[in-house]
Parts: structure tokens; C-alpha cells; sequence
């Protein structure tokens, strides 16, 4: 099924604000036409300003192709979608969380394995963060509660070569022999519940 583009939500949203009186009306039609079930995969990469001022911005680029080289590889692996690129930012969906944490072990195993032939300036460090729900998905991206706190994992929280799943990630994991760590942290004054994959 072909997802509809960000510009069609877009206007159903501009008809939501310019019309208040239909807006459960709007609502129902935007989470029939976007609001799908996934595992969100956000992944971060380090050092972005300190490799751009050590070694400029186009050996920078050329380490975040690598990296999307990565990212799309495991993702057609594990059957999951690349929503977008951003920078040096990969946004991807899965079915369920068991691939999302398949494709993350995954990534970092490539990772490692290419900066194993790579010198020390080549080196890619990555961290992600997967959450699991309903979003509103289109064909060019993504929004919800889960796309925000995975990203808040992958981007802000996640150390290098680390794995950080929303409480609902967590939960929704099936199978596996994956070993997990809590985490509890205040985020701008919201508590959130996370685990670190250990092995």
C-alpha cells in the first residue's frame, strides 16, 4: 500500500485549524489515512562538529554516506523501511521490535566491522533509540509520541554503539535472547522508562 505524502497531511491540517467545528471529523480521516503500528528506529551519529572542524565538512560527508550504506543494507535485511535521512540521522520503521533490535545489533555489527579496516579518522561511532506504537506515518516521514522519545534515546541519551528502547519497545519484544538493563531518567521533567540493550 502506497503511504500518502507529508503534504497531504499537511492539508488536512490546514482544514483542521481553518475549521474547528469538523475537527474530529479531520482527526478520524488523518488516523485512517497515517496512524499505523510501528517499531521506530532512530539512530544518531557522534562527533559531527568535532569531525567537521578536525577534518572538514566533506570528510564528515563522506563518513555519514558510509553510514547510510550501513543503515540501508540492514534495513532491507530486516524487512524494515528507511522513512528519511537528516544530517547524519537515520529514521527508519519496522513491523515489530524484534527486527528494529535485529537491525540495530546489525548496524553496529557492520559498523564495527568497516571501522575495523578503516583509519582513526574513518571511524563511525552510532547510537540508537527504538520505540514501538501508533505514529502517524507517511511516505516521507514520521510523528508521535514514540518517534519523539526514540529520538530523544538515539540522539541525546544512547552512548556510542549503544541500543535504547522506549518502555513500550520493551514491552512489545517478543523473542530473542537479548539481555536488557533498566534505565529511569527525567527528561524535561517527564520521567521515562527505558532499557539498554546489554547482549
Amino acid at each position: 500500500m502506497k503511504l500518502a505524502a507529508v503534504e497531504e497531511l499537511e492539508r488536512l491540517l490546514e482544514d483542521r485549524n481553518a475549521n474547528p467545528a469538523r475537527k474530529d471529523r479531520i482527526d478520524r480521516e488523518i488516523r485512517r489515512r497515517f496512524e499505523r503500528t510501528r517499531a521506530v528506529f532512530i539512530l544518531d551519529m557522534a562527533g559531527f562538529s568535532i569531525s567537521v572542524q578536525q577534518h572538514g565538512i566533506i570528510h564528515h560527508l563522506a563518513k555519514i554516506h558510509r553510514m547510510r550504506v550501513a543503515v540501508e543494507e540492514v534495513t532491507r535485511r530486516c524487512r524494515g523501511r528507511v522513512v528519511k535521512f537528516e544530517a547524519d540521522n537515520a529514521f527508519v520503521t519496522f513491523a515489530g521490535v524484534d527486527a528494529a533490535v535485529k537491525a540495530a545489533v546489525g548496524v553496529n555489527q557492520l559498523v564495527r566491522e568497516r571501522n575495523d579496516s578503516a583509519g582513526s579518522e574513518d571511524q563511525i561511532e552510532v547510537a540508537i533509540g527504538i520505540g514501538y506504537g501508533p505514529i502517524l506515518l507517511a511516505e516521507d516521514d514520521f510523528f508521535g509520541d514514540e518517534v519523539n522519545l526514540a529520538s530523544k534515546l538515539g540522539e541525546d541519551i544512547a552512548g556510542h554503539g549503544e541500543v535504547l528502547l522506549t518502555n513500550a519497545a520493551r514491552k512489545a519484544l517478543r523473542g530473542g535472547s537479548h539481555e536488557f538493563g533498566p534505565l529511569n531518567m527525567k527528561i524535561s521533567g517527564v520521567a521515562l522508562r527505558a532499557s539498554k540493550l546489554l547482549h
